[in-house]
């Protein structure tokens, strides 16, 4: 048999199979004759046909839509269209090829070979990938996601000769990915690789890596960040996205608004060990100076109501609903609190303040002082008597009764007889 002619398209895989073709020459065409005429006529024809093939593939790729330069490899989804038109050629070329007669055996080892070929091809093309992501020390489903959607849509990701991360994506996937990579895109690249699926256990880990990158490694410190962190710019977890994502990413579905019963719920999920509200709640009431019944109520409704907060539980209402567990209305009332420090274990006080004492603080010790305080005192913002509350709270309390909307000079001379002030 004669030296084998160097007439091959170059691509090692093309390469190995038409030297096994070459090589069965002999078992194909026990006729030395044909042998010779397959080997030296047709053999070349068909490796220049097969050469015009490709060149002409590669000169209508780099005209498409988005074109290609040739020096891209050909990739999988690029194969189908490629042996199509290989197909063709040999369709179009019977005569020349003797396909049907002299050049059957050969063709038929050809068509054979081609599956296993092309299966090659793909895993090569696969590779390609791959050898191109590990440049960025992206080598697995995990370190592919870890670099999440932006990086891919920045101008950092750079994947020569391809492009950009959103061109690298569409070579890969073999269709366009819309104008936005998303983690789901990430994922179909992932699995269009080979690379191994993350188990629930490997998701979770990621989880709370990236938590711990806020320092985020226990429930207290997920609560304290507190929702309105998880909803701002500043709380991104790439690849999930932000907070929202990630929270939804945890839970398995939807999560706007971000509240304190969804982090509880993330936490749990996580797994993190549930906490006794009871010391957090003590700490935050201890940094207001409020450590018993007394200082409780001397804070006063008001407070509770308009003025206090309470982190991560929101004001001075959202954190008496947590430690009582049932809403509080629009109002806080002094039962309210006196609930409250019940439910903190709070010892009862032996008595409340006296009244007399809390008048005497307003120099009022008498009938006389008292009627010259005048009603419209009582009625102002600047009569406070805690815990009960403003005038108007205060004088009902005394009395045992409402006193209507509004204190009147009666009202007070009411209140003189109650504490017992000597009419003058």
């Amino acid at each position: 048999m004669s030296q084998t002619p160097d007439y091959s398209i170059g691509h090692p895989i093309i390469s190995k199979y038409e030297k096994e073709l070459i090589d069965s020459l002999p078992q194909l065409y026990p006729d030395e004759g044909e042998m010779l005429i397959v080997e030296t006529v047709l053999i070349p024809h068909f490796r220049a046909k097969l050469q015009e093939v490709f060149d002409d593939f590669l000169e209508a790729r780099s005209k498409g839509p988005v074109g290609k330069k040739c020096d891209v490899p050909v990739t999988s989804h690029e194969i189908p269209e490629l042996c199509s038109r290989i197909d063709k050629m040999i369709k179009g070329n019977r005569e020349l090829l003797a396909s049907d007669t002299i050049f059957k055996p050969a063709l038929k080892m050809i068509q054979q070979s081609r599956a296993e070929a092309r299966g090659e091809l793909n895993e090569e093309s696969k590779q390609s990938f791959i050898c191109t992501l590990a440049t960025y020390e992206i080598t697995d489903r995990q370190s592919l996601l870890k670099k999440g959607v932006d990086w891919f849509m920045s101008k950092e990701a750079k994947f020569p000769p391809y492009g950009a991360g959103y061109a690298f994506i569409k070579a890969i996937l073999g269709r366009s990915v819309g104008h936005k990579v998303t983690l789901k895109i990430l994922d179909e690249v992932a699995d269009k690789l080979g690379f191994k699926k993350l188990t629930e256990q490997d998701e979770r880990q990621k989880q709370l890596e990236l938590l711990a990158g806020y320092g985020i490694t226990d429930r207290q410190s997920l609560r304290k960040k507190g929702p309105e962190w998880f909803a701002s710019k500043e709380a991104k977890f790439p690849p999930y996205g932000a907070g929202y994502a990630f929270i939804k990413a945890i839970l398995g579905r939807s999560v706007r608004p971000i509240t304190l019963e969804i982090l509880e719920e993330a936490a749990s999920a996580l797994g993190f060990d549930k906490l006794s509200e009871r010391p957090k709640q003590l700490e935050l009431l201890a940094g207001y100076g409020i450590t018993d019944r007394q200082s409780l109520l001397k804070k006063g409704v008001n407070w509770f109501t308009k003025e206090a907060q309470f982190p991560p539980y929101g004001g001075g209402k959202a954190f008496i609903k947590a430690i009582l567990g049932r809403s509080v209305g629009h109002q806080v009332t002094l039962k309210i609190l006196e609930e409250v420090a019940d439910k903190l274990g709070f010892d009862k006080l032996s008595e409340r303040p006296k009244p007399l004492e809390l008048l005497a603080g307003y120099g009022i010790t008498d009938r006389q002082s008292l009627l010259k305080k005048k009603a419209d005192w009582f009625n102002s913002k600047e009569a406070k008597f805690p815990p009960y509350g403003g005038g108007y709270a205060f004088i009902k309390a005394i009395l045992g009764r409402s006193v209507g909307h509004k204190v009147t000079l009666k009202i007070l001379e009411e209140v003189a007889d109650k504490l017992g002030f000597l009419k003058t």
